[in-house]
């Protein structure tokens, strides 16, 4: 049947009916058949479409057929001699030379003379030449008795003092036909390197045909694994895998390892999702301190887009229990990925965002830091009244984003009237959104107020910066109100635009308000991380102000940031920076909310209890707003507080806010636990910071304690310093 195809298609072919014969050829083709394949080739070369025969005889060659794999390797090398590139000639008729056919091979020869004296190759040129003198075609023999290799006169300048003085792209490109293997192919790796980085990547491949072709034998593994990398780029997929099984063959593992992650990320591209897994635990069983990780992280991304969830956690957990830093943004920037399509991996995911947040690397802590402020992380909501607000906040949403808003207003309203301490605030900033977006702006002004007044320093910093925006017109603002109204992805889409504005003061809190959008909605952390620092370090005090908050968190960068904040921040929203950089200011909104008496001793004990609830959900933000209070009114629980807040800091990473509330305890109390543990912690941070004698003071009195704990920590400390 197919012979009676192909005689059909050869029937058009001869009568001039191209078209109907490649749609026969393919039909037959799209069978496996290699003779098909490369009949269809030679057909479109006659077309002149040369870009499909190349294809066309590239897919036989990989078919493995004896026959016609020879001759499309033939026939392609000729296509690559009559465009002049001689790497990619090299290479196929290096192939066709191989083969079974003599006489197909005697000509691959003789092609091979011309192409390896392009070259530069002048030894393998005359290998070639005598390959093709031998063979047992006496017309190509006779053909190569008449060829002779040209014979260059010798540069007077070795090659390799060439290479060394050599500049630019221009000196390497020179030395690639220089003849000396070990010169070829260091050119070859120094251009592969300055194309890569300029994304151009044809010349990339170009470069390491070539060195592959004619470079040092002890350097074509590194050639082949960087062949592959490029063919990846270019999307030439199942080449690149062929050339990366070339690298992962050699036996050194600076070369193999990553051609086997190489291997692994082509073959999950071309949907060989078990061997590219099998390839990567191979890297991870090899146990290389660097591949293994850059391995685990490839698993990692391999199953998060498997929806595998426990096996990319348990990829996750293991590149940042390494401490790596190439590796970890990456992994981090998947949790949030993992959180929209596995609510019930939140606890897993909210643990890996808490050991991100504290990691080495500052973009891996950032994100993890940001992917805290979740929505799905948020701590869940203490009582049923807090549970019920939070229900009616939810459908309230999601009725106002299917259009109802009269049934949005009434759920928000029964959340926001419902009492509850951390619910209700949020729900009269959501009524206020509704409220503004229905062009209610006085009501909005009064939600608004009404929050920015009360004791939640997170949502009054909203509620302040939202009404900022109102009584200030902001295109910002219409595009917070668009991503309540029209969903998330049109929502970010609406805050992205405002971050690309033409005008500088509109970007800079643009893109502060769409990193901190994109974060909550665990989307693109890295992303939000570089949006926040734009933001932060463009001059704009209503972005730095609103960054150093959404940043808070952040171990070390959220200090400097809320510091920065402070004294370069905006001044409408002073007030809440400077409560959430855990400095006590003068309170002018409420003075009935100031200084408490110390017979207020049930409230101080409800906020220290309040406090500890916050502080064992990592939440900061509230815990400060508890222990404050109890600080503030003083007493037997203010030095506790202080120490609880200390710990917290000391716990998130942030030795800025340890080193402040640990004093703060010192000066507060003399309970000797509280001491020990503060004055342990102290020294640990001055000693971590080089403030050596400092640090032996503060350790010295942990010892003095006599703790079981403390004291041995900083005896232990102490013996460094001495």
């Amino acid at each position: 049947m197919a012979s009676e195809q192909l005689d059909a298609a050869m029937d058009h072919w001869k009568a001039g009916e191209l078209d109907a014969a490649a749609a026969l050829f393919r039909q037959i083709a799209a069978t496996g058949d290699p003779e098909a394949s490369h009949l269809l080739a030679g057909l479109l070369q006659e077309s002149g479409d040369l870009d499909g025969a190349e294809a066309a005889h590239r897919s036989v060659i990989q078919s493995g057929d004896p026959v016609f794999g020879q001759r499309s390797a033939m026939a392609m090398g000729m296509l690559f001699i009559q465009a002049k590139e001689w790497p990619a000639a090299h290479r196929v008729l290096s192939i066709a030379s191989d083969g079974a056919d003599f006489e197909v091979a005697a000509l691959a020869d003789t092609a091979l003379v011309l192409v390896c004296t392009q070259l530069g190759d002048t030894p393998g040129a005359q290998a070639a030449l005598e390959r093709a003198r031998r063979c047992h075609s006496p017309s190509v023999a006779e053909l190569a008795a008449r060829l002779e290799v040209p014979r260059f006169p010798d540069d007077p300048v070795p090659a390799r003092d060439l290479y060394d003085t050599a500049e630019d792209e221009d000196d390497l490109r020179a030395l690639l036909t220089c003849g000396d293997p070990e010169v070829v192919s260091l050119a070859a790796l120094r251009l592969h390197g300055m194309y890569a980085e300029q994304a151009r990547f044809a010349a990339a491949r170009e470069v390491c045909e070539h060195a592959v072709a004619v470079g040092h034998p002890d350097h074509r593994a590194m050639a082949y694994r960087l062949l592959g990398a490029a063919l990846d780029e270019l999307g030439e997929h199942a080449e690149s895998a062929a050339a990366y099984r070339v690298a992962a063959e050699d036996p050194r593992p600076e070369i193999r390892l990553p051609a086997l992650i190489g291997l692994a990320e082509v073959s999950a591209r071309l949907g060989e999702d078990a061997e590219a897994k099998a390839l990567l635990r191979r890297v991870v069983a090899s146990g290389h301190p660097a591949h293994a990780v850059h391995a685990w992280a490839c698993l990692a991304r391999t199953h998060a887009e498997a929806g595998e969830t426990d096996a990319t956690l348990a990829s996750v957990w293991a590149v940042l229990e390494e401490g790596e830093h190439t590796w970890a943004p990456a992994c981090v920037g998947l949790l949030g990925q993992l959180l929209d399509r596995d609510p019930d991996a939140r606890d897993e995911i909210a643990e890996l965002a808490v050991l991100a947040s504290r990691h080495p690397d500052r973009d891996a802590a950032f994100q993890g830091a940001l992917l805290l402020e979740h929505d799905a992380l948020h701590p869940p909501p203490d009582g049923p009244v807090e549970e019920r607000a939070l229900r009616d906040i939810d459908a309230g949403l999601h009725r106002l984003g299917a259009g109802d808003v009269a049934e949005a207003r009434r759920l928000l309203r029964r959340a926001a009237d419902a009492g509850a301490a951390v619910q209700s605030p949020r729900a009269m900033v959501a009524l206020a959104e509704l409220e503004l977006g229905a062009g209610d702006r006085e009501q909005a002004d009064e939600l608004l107020t009404y929050v920015a007044e009360g004791d939640d320093p997170v949502r009054g910093f909203h509620a302040a910066f939202l009404l900022h925006l109102l009584r200030e017109p902001h295109p910002v603002l219409e595009a917070l109100l668009d991503r309540r109204r029209l969903g998330r992805e049109e929502g970010l889409a609406r805050l992205r635009a405002v971050a690309e504005h033409h005008d500088a003061a509109v970007s800079a809190i643009g893109a502060a308000v769409y990193g901190h959008a994109l974060a909550a909605a665990g989307s693109d952390l890295p992303v939000a991380v570089a949006m926040l620092r734009s933001a932060a370090a463009g001059g704009d005090p209503l972005a730095l102000s609103y960054t150093a908050v959404v940043c808070r968190r952040v171990p070390g960068e959220g200090a400097r940031l809320l510091r920065r904040a402070r004294t370069g921040g905006h001044p409408v929203l002073a007030h809440w920076v400077a409560c959430l950089d855990g400095v006590a200011v003068p309170e002018t909104r409420r003075p009935e909310g100031g200084r408490r008496s110390a017979g207020e001793a049930p409230a101080t004990l409800l906020a220290m209890h309040l406090g500890e609830l916050a502080a064992g959900n990592g939440d900061f933000p509230e815990a400060l707003t508890w222990y404050q209070r109890v600080i503030d009114a003083g007493g037997e629980h203010a030095g506790p507080a202080a120490a609880h807040l200390g710990a917290l800091c000391h716990r998130l990473g942030d030795r800025d806010g340890a080193l402040r509330f640990y004093a703060l305890a010192l000066g507060l109390t003399e309970q000797e636990d509280l001491v020990a543990e503060a004055a342990c912690r102290l020294g640990e941070i001055r000693y971590e910071r080089g403030d050596l004698e400092p640090a032996r003071r503060l350790l010295e009195r942990a010892v003095a304690t006599g703790h079981p704990v403390y004291a041995h920590e900083a005896r232990a400390l102490l013996a460094r310093i001495r």
